[in-house]
């Protein structure tokens, strides 16, 4: 989980900034280009290699708790793509709450750097993310423990 968590948080932070640094040269001529130093930039750009990071730890737990390749992708883009699909058919009060925790819904919020209507600040969409991925690990390493002892 070290090796995992340190490579994607390293890879995915300097991912991020290299994209946002190139995406500003290419609007600096617009009049659309933005500031590390503009509010809530430079944690959106931070933020990507931790969402990244919660994902990939996420995975991880499911891969142990599945010990299947294909069996823990499912797992995930259930996890991620399925509740926002769901809250989307039920409809009502209870869409906005399950468009609010879904995981990925929740994690992407420390993305934004504009906060819509309904949804949840951005260091707390990101808890939310982290306690899924850690529910997911905890379970992961609780069956590796029991199972493959």
């Amino acid at each position: 989980m070290a090796v995992i968590t340190t490579f994607v948080w390293a890879l995915a932070t300097i991912v991020s900034f290299a994209s946002f640094f190139l995406g500003q040269a290419l609007l600096a001529g617009t009049g659309h280009a933005a500031s590390l130093s503009d509010p809530g930039v430079a944690r959106a750009v931070f933020g990507a290699g931790l969402y990244a990071t919660a994902i990939a730890i996420m995975g991880l737990g499911l891969g142990a708790v599945c010990r299947s390749t294909a069996g823990a992708i499912s797992a995930l883009f259930a996890i991620l793509f399925v509740p926002p699909i769901l809250g989307d058919a039920i409809g009502g009060s209870v869409q906005e709450v399950i468009q609010r925790y879904a995981p990925m819904n929740a994690g992407a919020q420390i993305l934004s750097v504009h906060s819509t209507q309904n949804t949840l600040g951005p260091w707390t969409g990101l808890a939310v993310l982290g306690l899924c991925a850690a529910v997911a690990m905890a379970a992961g390493l609780w069956m590796v423990h029991h199972r493959d002892a």
